[in-house]
Parts: C-alpha cells; sequence; structure tokens
C-alpha cells in the first residue's frame, strides 16, 4: 500500500505535466494562426518553433511548420527535415507524404515525388488532384503506359478535362500508338480549339504518320494560337518540307532565326535545308552562327562537314568530322562521316578504324555495314564485302546501293544467278 500511493502520485504528476504541455502547445499555435492571418509570418514561424519544443511528439506541430517554412519563407531542405521528424513521430499520415511529394516536385525530383505518392491509396489520391500530378510524373520520367492507366481514372471521371486528355495523347504518341493519340488530341482540340500543347502533339502525330497536309494546317492553327512563337514556325517549317513545299518551309526557317537569334538548332534547321536546296554558301554561313552560338555541338560541325564534302572541300570537311569526335566520342554518327571521308580521300586503314567504332557504338546502321562492305570491296576481300553488304540489307531491306554493290561481288564471285537477282532488285528500288 505504502508503494501503490507514491505510484499514483507519479502518474498523476506525469498526466498533468503532459495535459499541461499539450493546452500550452495548443495555446501557442492557435496565438501563431492568429498572427498569420494578419501577414506576421515571422512571428507565426517562431511560435511554432516553440509548440515544437514544448510539445516534441506531436507530429502535426512539425507538418504545420514543415508547410509554413516550404510554402512561406521558400526554405525546402528544413521542411523536409520537419518531415521526417513528423513520420518518426507518425507514418500513417496521408498529408506528409502528400507535402514531401509537392517539395520533391518543385525540385524535379520526380523518382522521389512517385515514391511518396505510392504511399497514398488511389481514392485520396484522386480527390485531392494529386493523381493528375502522379500522372505527369510518371509521364516525365518514360512511364507511358502507368502514366496512361493515371490518365484514363481521372478521364473516367471527369470526360472534359483537357489537361488530361493532352497528358493521354502525348503518352499514346510516345507509346507510337498513333490512330488513338490523334483522336484524343482532336477529343481535347473540341473542347478547346486553340489549345498549344494538343496543338503541337496534333502535329507531331501527323508529322510521323507522315500525313503532311494535315500536319500543315495544324501547324497553321498553332502558329496563330502560339501569338506566332519561334518554334511554331520551325514545327510548320517540319510539316511543309515533307508537303514538298520547300520555299514556304524556308521562309518560316528564316522567320525562326529572326524572333530567336541566339537559337543554334534553328540556325541548323535553316542550314539543313539551304543544303538541301542546293545553296551551300547559304548553308554554310547558317552553320557558322550555329556553332559560334553552341561550339561544342557535335551535331552541327557533322552537318557543316557534310556541306563542305558536297562542296569538294575535304580537308575542311575532315577538320569537322574530326573535331566532332572530340567534342562527343560515344557518338556512332561522328565516326562514320569521318571515315566516308577518309574512304573518299584513299585512307583505307584509317577509314576501317573508324567504321568498326562505329558499328560498335551503333550496330543497327545499315550505312556503317555498306561503307565496310566498299573497304572490303576496294581491299579485293570479297567475302568480307559480301558479308557487311548482306548485314546492311538485313538491316535495311530497301538499300537500293547495297543491292548493287552486292550483285557486283557475286558477278566477281562467278555467281550469276544471284547477281543478275541484285541487280534487278537495285534497279527497281531505285525507279
Amino acid at each position: 500500500m505504502k508503494s501503490f500511493v507514491p505510484c499514483l502520485f507519479e502518474f498523476l504528476i506525469g498526466t498533468v505535466s503532459k495535459l499541461c504541455r499539450w493546452l500550452a502547445s495548443e495555446i501557442i499555435v492557435i496565438i501563431a494562426d492568429s498572427f498569420y492571418f494578419i501577414r506576421l509570418k515571422r512571428v507565426t514561424e517562431r511560435l511554432y518553433r516553440a509548440a515544437m519544443r514544448v510539445s516534441p511528439t506531436n507530429w502535426r506541430y512539425f507538418y504545420e511548420h514543415a508547410q509554413l517554412v516550404h510554402n512561406d519563407f521558400k526554405r525546402p531542405l528544413e521542411a523536409l527535415e520537419n518531415i521526417e521528424v513528423a513520420l518518426s513521430l507518425n507514418k500513417n499520415r496521408p498529408e506528409l507524404y502528400e507535402l514531401r511529394a509537392m517539395i520533391y516536385l518543385k525540385r524535379n525530383e520526380y523518382e522521389k515525388v512517385l515514391r511518396n505518392l505510392d504511399q497514398i491509396e488511389l481514392g485520396r489520391l484522386e480527390r485531392t488532384g494529386l493523381l493528375f500530378g502522379r500522372a505527369v510524373c510518371r509521364k516525365i520520367l518514360g512511364q507511358y503506359s502507368l502514366a496512361l492507366q493515371d490518365y484514363d481514372i481521372i478521364l473516367k471521371g471527369n470526360p472534359v478535362d483537357v489537361e488530361s486528355i493532352k497528358g493521354k495523347a502525348e503518352c499514346l504518341f510516345n507509346l507510337n500508338r498513333l490512330e488513338e493519340a490523334m483522336e484524343a488530341a482532336n477529343r481535347g482540340l473540341k473542347l478547346n480549339a486553340v489549345h498549344e500543347d494538343l496543338l503541337r502533339c496534333a502535329v507531331d502525330i501527323e508529322l510521323r504518320r507522315e500525313n503532311y497536309e494535315p500536319a500543315v494546317m495544324f501547324a497553321n492553327r498553332l502558329v496563330s494560337a502560339s501569338g506566332c512563337a519561334a518554334y511554331t514556325y520551325d514545327m510548320r517549317a517540319n510539316a511543309l518540307e515533307g508537303y514538298g513545299e520547300l520555299d514556304r518551309a524556308l521562309k518560316d526557317r528564316r522567320q525562326a532565326v529572326e524572333l530567336v537569334p541566339t537559337a543554334s538548332g534553328y540556325w541548323n534547321s535553316l542550314a539543313l535545308l539551304y543544303a538541301q536546296t542546293g545553296n551551300n554558301k547559304e548553308a554554310l554561313k547558317c552553320y557558322n552562327k550555329a556553332i559560334k552560338l553552341n561550339p561544342q555541338d557535335a551535331k552541327l560541325r557533322i552537318n557543316r562537314g557534310v556541306t563542305f564534302e558536297e562542296k569538294g572541300d575535304f580537308e575542311k570537311a575532315f577538320n569537322d568530322f574530326d573535331l566532332a569526335v572530340s567534342l562527343d566520342g560515344n557518338n556512332a554518327d561522328s565516326y562514320y562521316f569521318r571515315a566516308r571521308n577518309l574512304f573518299d580521300m584513299g585512307e583505307m586503314d584509317k577509314c576501317e578504324r573508324d567504321i568498326n567504332m562505329a558499328i560498335k557504338l551503333a550496330d543497327k546502321d545499315p550505312f556503317s555495314f555498306y561503307l565496310r562492305g566498299k573497304v572490303h570491296e576496294k581491299r579485293k576481300d570479297l567475302a568480307g564485302a559480301l558479308s557487311d553488304y548482306s548485314q546492311a540489307i538485313v538491316l535495311d531491306q530497301e538499300f537500293a546501293p547495297a543491292y548493287k554493290r552486292r550483285g557486283a561481288v557475286y558477278f566477281d564471285l562467278g555467281e550469276k544467278a544471284k547477281a543478275h537477282a541484285d541487280s534487278i532488285k537495285a534497279h527497281e528500288l531505285q525507279g
């Protein structure tokens, strides 16, 4: 009996102490919220800190302080630290995962966003709108099938959500389900005929389907909807090139560089079109401007090198291809074009070294096997030439030059029937 009384007294004292701390911290929070209402945010933040000290086992105070420092003071790391403490006290509060996901979203840490959203039940994600955020993150990370599932759930509840329709169209496009993508894009455009992203998606879909006339039509609408943004002229030029209207495409490419003269990509596209129309002089001027803006881009060096080749200036072409290899040693194209240049200059050993590297980096390119076949043929290695020409044809069954050269090799090997068959096939493909 003597031991019972002190224990009871200790229990009562502890309970009263906890109650007092809880009551004190609640009063502090009420006062903090009042100060926040009158925009005294720094006072509010200090009071929340006080509540956390008085009641360090209450997850809610850490959560609300995290919200405050993230939303009003832009201190995401401190907010994340408070969320960690809150989760150590209570792992079953979905709002903690929601807030942490939102912080990671603003930091573009999409995988961490998904890990947090996965802790929240689907129904809550739908109610809070976070399901759309999960779909966007999945799409950004290339998880198109999973993102598509999320968009379908959203659209089942709200079939006129244009942003989700746009997201669905983009996912279908990236999954190469082009007819479904076009259906989704058209559905969205019926709801909002000037939606810029949907129009851009429609242009991309039609370009991939090689439906150039409707691509031009959508691009016309996109130019207007965007307020004549530079990228829309670039997109319309792509459609016009496919449609065969090169003069109009050239006007659009010039307009794009006029609007954004610091974009090396627009200068590169204009140069490519000049080269396509045979105006190598203007093409080189554009490549020079692009390279000045972005001297580390290996692709620009390759493209200018090709133009030098077409002019017969093999030394300048080699210098560009050589620099492209230095800038990007993992780019198969850099090695391929340098190899092609070396072949034209009669440097067979160096050419073979480069073309072997190109094939090592990209073993599905028929042009690389074709070029190596030519090297073998030049050296009278007919077996090697036959093997590489055949591989080029396996990779591209409409590669007419490979049939032509393989036919010549068969002829040299005395296989006249095969030589004749390849010659006929090459002639059919070349029209």
